[in-house]
C-alpha cells in the first residue's frame, strides 16, 4: 500500500489513491495535486527497502455504536531508499524546436531506461514534449505509516493507509503518563 500510494500521488491518480486511503490522508493528497501545475509530472521511485517494515503499534478498540463495529490501527515503521522526479512538459509541442539537449535525452532515453518513466510519459499525449526533466535525489527516508481497518456490524472492510506520523520521544511518552 505504501509503494500504491506513493507512485499514484505521484501520478495524480486520484482514483487509487480514493481506493487505499482514508478520507483524511485522501483530502491531503488532494489538494496537494490540485496545487500542481498542469504541465508538471512527477514519478516517485522505490529504489530499496532497508530492512523489513517493522509494526510498532497495534491498537484495537470496539466502537461504543452499532453491533459488532470495531477499529483497528497499525503503525508500520518503514526504511526505505526513495525518489521523487519531475518532468516539465509542454503539451502539444512534440516536433517543434526542443529547447535544450537534456530534453531532447529525456524524450529518446525514457522507453527504454526507466519503465516508471516511460509509464509517466504514456500519460501524456503524443503531441506533448518533455521540456526538462530533474531525477531526483536518491534519499534514505524512515516512515511511520499508519494503516487502518473497520469492522461494521460485524463485516471487516479492507485495510487503508491511514496517514503518517512521527516517533514519538521516550521524553515526551513518559511526560504524557505523568499527566
Amino acid at each position: 500500500m505504501h509503494k500504491d500510494m506513493y507512485t499514484a500521488f505521484a501520478a495524480s491518480d486520484v482514483e487509487t489513491l480514493r481506493r487505499i486511503c482514508a478520507e483524511g490522508l485522501l483530502g491531503s493528497l488532494r489538494a496537494r495535486i490540485s496545487h500542481r501545475a498542469p504541465n508538471e509530472r512527477f514519478n516517485w521511485t522505490l529504489h530499496q527497502m532497508i530492512g523489513k517494515p517493522r509494526v510498532v503499534s497495534n491498537r484495537a478498540a470496539v466502537l461504543p455504536f452499532g453491533k459488532e463495529t470495531a477499529l483497528r490501527q497499525v503503525v508500520v515503521k518503514i526504511r526505505s531508499r526513495q525518489s521523487l522526479g519531475r518532468k516539465v512538459v509542454q503539451p502539444g509541442a512534440k516536433g517543434k524546436n526542443v529547447p535544450s539537449a537534456a530534453a531532447r535525452n529525456t524524450s529518446r532515453n525514457s522507453k527504454s531506461s526507466n519503465r516508471e518513466d516511460s509509464s509517466q510519459l504514456s500519460s501524456m499525449s503524443q503531441e506533448d514534449l518533455v521540456t526538462s526533466s530533474h531525477p531526483g535525489e536518491e534519499k534514505e527516508v524512515t516512515e511511520y505509516v499508519v494503516i487502518q481497518r473497520r469492522m461494521w456490524n460485524g463485516k471487516e472492510e479492507p485495510w487503508i493507509l491511514w496517514g503518517l506520523t512521527e516517533e514519538t520521544p521516550l521524553e515526551a511518552a513518559v511526560d504524557t503518563k505523568a499527566t
